[in-house]
């Protein structure tokens, strides 16, 4: 008995429309994402610190609705920042494994914070592009379209979703 291919031709379309949206607006989108996570995050800490040193439902919920509103500001706001010291934290990391990490670790830190944040709209634009192109081609070649005519149609895809990246100013 031959096993039959199931194609689930709607989750194929939908990744390939989400495949655009994250060629195109990816990382206007992380940016939202991103403020929703940090949001989360401030107002998990707030929360739990507050309610330990007071040691009231009332305060603790006050100061996490204050703190989920100042962290999707925040993560919003300092978007390339955040980002950028998270990564010039975990290559530092890599590049000084010592158990010591002390003012070498911070100055070569602070260097990749300044060289990423000066590149990050770059990179950032180029891996959503791709990231979103790749979504795209195993989506459209899944659907019954060509490999080369597919590849053709997402290194079109990749350019102009680089581009639109780059020149948002969002």
């Amino acid at each position: 008995m031959s096993a039959v291919e199931y194609i689930d031709v709607p989750a194929y379309v939908i990744m390939t429309i989400l495949g655009v949206a994250l060629s195109f607006w990816g990382k206007q989108l992380a940016r939202i994402l991103s403020s929703i996570v940090f949001s989360a995050f401030l107002s998990y800490l707030t929360w739990i610190h507050s309610f330990r040193l007071w040691n009231s439902v009332a305060i603790s919920t006050l100061l996490m609705l204050i703190a989920i509103v100042v962290g999707f500001l925040a993560g919003f706001l300092i978007y390339k920042l955040a980002i950028s010291t998270l990564f010039a934290y975990i290559a530092t990391g890599i590049l000084i494994p010592s158990i010591e990490k002390g003012i070498l670790f911070l100055l070569v830190m602070m260097l990749l914070i300044a060289i990423v944040y000066i590149l990050s709209g770059y990179i950032l634009s180029l891996l959503f592009a791709l990231t979103g192109t790749i979504m795209i081609y195993k989506g459209i070649t899944t659907l019954g379209l060509n490999g080369i005519a597919a590849l053709i149609v997402c290194i079109i895809i990749l350019v102009l979703g680089f581009y639109n990246q780059v020149k948002s100013k969002v």
